[in-house]
């Protein structure tokens, strides 16, 4: 028994330290007030980061890929917010709060480490995974504001030009500035590169302290308890929905499970900037049971493609 939770906890510690760095904003929430002040700041450091790491020229290339991005781009950005909303008005018509964090949680598309990563193991083309996670999570800043505008606007005030200008701000002028520099940079790079990883999961878990030193004194467990289904039902619904779609446009199997997590996670770096910067305390507890569970069910939804 003890040798299975060491083996858990090796394959899943990040999701584990994500609970640490929640545990520690929650507690200390009084004294990392300060933290909130450097949120663009992160954000833009994965995001520069990212750009440092990947080669722009590939990504051109993908764009010519139009079947699957427009496939992964309808799934991230209308059937999942959709989904979302249809899951929220049953579900949550009394807690405005996880309503909004839920809707801007399903309207973040992309994830590139885990989504890369679950497809790799699923046995799927990463490559692809690759390239269309980058895409997404960069285009979110266009996407994502706008698809808020139309859900969220005629119940909710927000500047909504201002979160299109921010998110703009903090992650595709980072991969440009990065894209930039990195000539300058070519023998630093394989250096930077063993760096990259670990620098943003740390800068990650700033982001979730960040987070809950805001949500700490709204937090209910109980509302972490209702979440914890309404986001299950939503990302398997469209597991299961984008890997069926994929097979019934041709895709081949590694195609599909590459579509299926490009367009089944969602960032949660990205929604809780916009939850943090815009919206309330309370609404950053959808994001973060939505992260926690995507990354839990993906073990079972690898073990189910392999088999398929």
């Amino acid at each position: 028994m003890k040798q299975q939770t060491l083996a858990i906890l090796r394959e899943q510690w990040f999701l584990v330290m994500l609970l640490v760095a929640a545990t520690i904003g929650y507690v200390f929430s009084s004294q990392l007030q300060w933290l909130s002040n450097y949120n663009t700041l992160f954000l833009a450091g994965v995001m520069f980061l990212l750009g440092l790491d990947k080669d722009m020229q590939a990504i051109i290339q993908a764009l010519k890929k139009t079947k699957a991005l427009a496939f992964v781009l309808v799934f991230a950005f209308l059937v999942s917010p959709l989904l979302g909303l249809f899951l929220s008005k049953l579900f949550l018509f009394n807690y405005p709060d996880l309503h909004i964090g839920l809707i801007v949680m399903v309207s973040v598309g992309g994830t590139i480490g885990s989504s890369i990563l679950w497809t790799r193991l699923a046995g799927g083309n990463d490559t692809l995974s690759l390239v269309l996670s980058v895409l997404v999570t960069m285009l979110s800043a266009l996407f994502a504001p706008m698809v808020l505008y139309v859900i969220l606007g005629s119940s909710l005030q927000f500047d909504v030009l201002g979160m299109l200008i921010s998110l703009v701000e903090a992650t595709i002028l980072p991969v440009i500035i990065a894209q930039l520099v990195k000539p300058f940079l070519k023998k630093q790079l394989p250096a930077i590169r063993k760096i990259t990883s670990p620098t943003t999961q740390s800068i990650i878990l700033l982001f979730m302290a960040s987070a809950m030193v805001k949500a700490a004194g709204a937090l209910s467990f109980g509302m972490v308890a209702i979440m914890i289904p309404i986001v299950i039902a939503h990302h398997l619904a469209m597991i299961v929905l984008s890997y069926w779609s994929a097979g019934i446009l041709g895709f081949s199997h590694k195609d599909r499970i590459a579509l299926m997590f490009a367009s089944s996670q969602n960032t949660f770096s990205t929604s809780l900037y916009i939850i943090v910067k815009f919206f309330t305390a309370t609404a950053v507890i959808p994001p973060l049971v939505y992260h926690l569970c995507q990354q839990f069910l993906a073990v079972g939804v690898v073990k189910w493609v392999r088999r398929d």
